[in-house]
C-alpha cells in the first residue's frame, strides 16, 4: 500500500489509508485513546481502542515517526473533519527522551521571558503549526515575486559564498581552509551584484 498525505484523507472515507509522520500528540483516556499524527501537509486525529496497539506508543515520546494504517471516517469535531479507525500502528524511528516544554500543538508564546528557552530549541519550536505557517507564507510571496520577475525576464543569480579575501573592511571575518587556501566567508553580494546590474 502506498503512503498517504494527510491532506488527501478527505476524499478518502471509507478506505483504508497508510500514513506516515510524526507523533503529534496523545491523549490516552483508557477505552478512547485519541493519538495525533502530522505529516508535512496537515494532522489527523486517530482513535485507538486496541490495547495492543496503544502498548506499541508505551515510552514513546512527542516526534516519534509512526506509520499508521487505517480506515478513514468522517467526523465533524476533528480536524480536517476526518479521523482515522480500526489503526495498526508501526514505530519508525522512537524518540524516547523528554522533550523540553514546549507544546507544539499549542500557540507558543513569545514573550520576552520565554525567550532563551524558544531559542535553545528552536529545532522543536518549529514543528508547531503556527509556527510552520510563517515559514509557507514567506516561501509564497518569495515564490510570487520569483514569478513575477520571470515573466519580466529578470535572471536570477547567485553570488559566491566563499572568497579568497574579505570584500569590506573593519568587520570580523569568518575564516577557514578551502583544499590548503585560507578562504573567507562572504559578508555580502552587494560587490556582485552592482557588477551584474552593468551587464
Amino acid at each position: 500500500m502506498e503512503r498517504t498525505l494527510i491532506r488527501e484523507l478527505p476524499s478518502l472515507v471509507e478506505k483504508q489509508v497508510k500514513i506516515q509522520g510524526w507523533l503529534h500528540k496523545k491523549r490516552l483516556l483508557g477505552g478512547l485513546n485519541f493519538i495525533t499524527v502530522r505529516d508535512r501537509s496537515g494532522i489527523v486525529q486517530s482513535l485507538l481502542e486496541d490495547k495492543d496497539e496503544v502498548e506499541k506508543l508505551r515510552g514513546m515520546q512527542l516526534g516519534t515517526v509512526v506509520e499508521f494504517v487505517g480506515t478513514v471516517v468522517t467526523d465533524e469535531r476533528a480536524t480536517g473533519g476526518v479521523e482515522l479507525h480500526d489503526v495498526a500502528i508501526t514505530v519508525l524511528t522512537p524518540v524516547t527522551d523528554e522533550q523540553p516544554l514546549i507544546e507544539i500543538d499549542k500557540p507558543i508564546l513569545h514573550k520576552s521571558e520565554n525567550l532563551d528557552t524558544l531559542f535553545e530549541y528552536r529545532v522543536l519550536n518549529v514543528r508547531n503549526l503556527q509556527e510552520q505557517s510563517i515559514f509557507k507564507i514567506r516561501a509564497q510571496v518569495l515564490r510570487e515575486i520569483r514569478e513575477f520577475l520571470t515573466a519580466r525576464e529578470f535572471v536570477e543569480i547567485d553570488t559566491p559564498k566563499l572568497l579568497a579575501g574579505a570584500t569590506e573592511g573593519g568587520a570580523e571575518v569568518f575564516k577557514l581552509d578551502y583544499f590548503g587556501k585560507e578562504a573567507t566567508l562572504a559578508q555580502s553580494p552587494q560587490f556582485y551584484k552592482q557588477i551584474m546590474v552593468g551587464a
